[in-house]
């Protein structure tokens, strides 16, 4: 499994990177480079709403419905760092996060940045925001 996991020199498509956007090979842009599909997997595994992927209702996260509570900073940080971790170790096993960052600038918006491994062999650093319903993404 390790091999096929970090193996980078893939000749074919594997996923699609995130956001969707044409591309040279048709209308969206494909992933050749299992790492970067690991980032979009990541992002689009926390980003997804919970109950919104047809046959697969408990597959996302719960990170919208807390950018807009009225809770304090610190147990909208918890909340998060738990369901990132739980997701992630729910859908993706071989991901081991070891950390995650989550900083609030401003009213309904969320900074986040997971540092994980990938099968204990490659650390990987992602970084995206959360914005009311969009989010923006960064370090890919």
């Amino acid at each position: 499994m390790a091999n096929r996991i970090i193996n980078d020199s893939i000749d074919k498509f594997i996923g699609l990177k995130f956001p969707l956007t044409n591309s040279p090979f048709g209308y969206f842009n494909p992933s050749i480079i299992t790492r970067n599909q690991i980032k979009s997997n990541i992002k689009n595994l926390i980003m997804t709403r919970r109950g919104e992927r047809v046959m697969r209702p408990e597959l996302g996260s719960n990170i919208y419905d807390l950018v807009f509570e009225k809770i304090n900073t610190q147990t909208i940080r918890d909340h998060i760092d738990t369901y990132i971790k739980d997701e992630i170790h729910k859908w993706m096993q071989y991901i081991r996060v070891l950390e995650t960052n989550v900083e609030i600038p401003k009213e309904n918006t969320v900074l986040i940045t997971i540092k994980y491994m990938i099968d204990e062999q490659i650390y990987e650093e992602l970084t995206f925001s959360i914005i009311g319903e969009e989010s923006i993404g960064q370090g890919e």
